[in-house]
């Protein structure tokens, strides 16, 4: 099932896990910017919960780009925000992905 190229509106960045080490050997989780891509966007749900007096805020979009190689412990940023990412399908072989994500909230 081939993607068109005209539904690929938004763009998304994708970030890697890395660990930082410094000169004294301490460690730093960080993510760090490896591409930046183009992707059609389906919003699947999304609710707005409190718990102990805090808000907590839920999204849940699939992204719609051509394949790459993305993996379920890289983040997402789209629109200033930071999402995780739930599932990856392949659609077809090396044609497309579905990338299912959730906001992380801060």
């Amino acid at each position: 099932m081939p993607i068109i190229a005209g539904n690929l509106r938004k763009t998304i960045s994708i970030f890697r896990y890395s660990v930082l080490r410094d000169a004294f050997g301490a460690t730093k989780d960080t993510y760090t910017n490896v591409m930046t891509i183009k992707a059609g966007i389906k919003k699947e749900a999304g609710s707005l919960g409190m718990n102990n007096y805090e808000i907590f805020n839920s999204q849940i979009f699939t992204f719609i780009t051509y394949y790459r190689t993305i993996y379920t412990n890289d983040r997402i940023q789209y629109n200033n925000q930071m999402y995780k990412i739930l599932n990856i399908t392949e659609i077809g072989y090396r044609e497309s992905l579905e990338i299912t994500v959730e906001l992380i909230n801060a």
